[in-house]
Formats: structure tokens, sequence, C-alpha cells
């Protein structure tokens, strides 16, 4: 997740190169938070895409954009999840729209041997 801050574009991006360089996943799915316009969320998008398929290798899908809402930040401040305190918000909409993608694709792991080849990866990344 990223926003279309170019601070926050750069960190995706390191994060990114990090997926790429353990070979962590060779396509990795992206979502574009705090967004004015779709336009914007496609252009951060395509951003980071190209880029890292230029000098990465690595390929990016786009799991959707969520609108810069102020309700969102009320709801921080309620401590409580935008999608419970503002259902009818166009960021609670969008969260599940990217729910919806995500739980369709069954990205989940659910297997012990995933989960002990993804400790052994962050080990390597991490050390000890």
């Amino acid at each position: 997740m990223t926003t279309p801050e170019p601070t926050a574009i750069t960190d995706a991006y390191r994060v990114l190169k990090t997926i790429s360089y353990y070979e962590l996943k060779s396509a990795v799915k992206l979502i574009v938070n705090k967004v004015s316009s779709s336009d914007a969320g496609k252009e951060t998008f395509e951003k980071l895409d190209t880029t890292c398929k230029a000098f990465l290798s690595l390929s990016l899908e786009n799991c959707g954009y969520i609108f810069d809402d102020s309700r969102v930040e009320k709801a921080i401040m309620k401590q409580e999840p935008v999608i419970l305190s503002y259902p009818n918000a166009l960021s609670s909409g969008n969260i599940h729209t990217i729910a919806g993608i995500i739980l369709e694709e069954k990205v989940f792991i659910n297997n012990i041997s995933t989960i002990k080849q993804l400790g052994n990866r962050f080990m390597k990344i991490f050390g000890t």
C-alpha cells in the first residue's frame, strides 16, 4: 500500500526492491491510498509499475484505490474501523471492493509448508 505522496512512493519502491532482491514474489498486489481521484490513483500505480518492470523485473497488480476521506480520520479518532463508523462513506466502499478482489483470488497462506517457507525467507532477510 502506498499513497501518491513522493516520499510514500519512494518508501514503497524500497519495499518492492527488497521483495525483488530476495525473490519473495514475482508479482505484487498494490493498493493506492488517499487518492483525490481515480486518475491520481491510476497515475501513482502506473508510475510504480513502470519503474518496477524496468528496474526490478517485478510486476504489480492494481488492487484498487482508497479515496481521501475526512471520515477516515474521524473514525481513527474514535478508534473504530471506518467501515463500521461510516459504512456508506466512499472510502468504506473502496475497502469493500478491494477486500472482494483479494478474497476472490484467495491470496491467503493456507498450508504449513508455505508458512515455513515464508518464515525462512524472513529469517534470510532479517537474520538471526
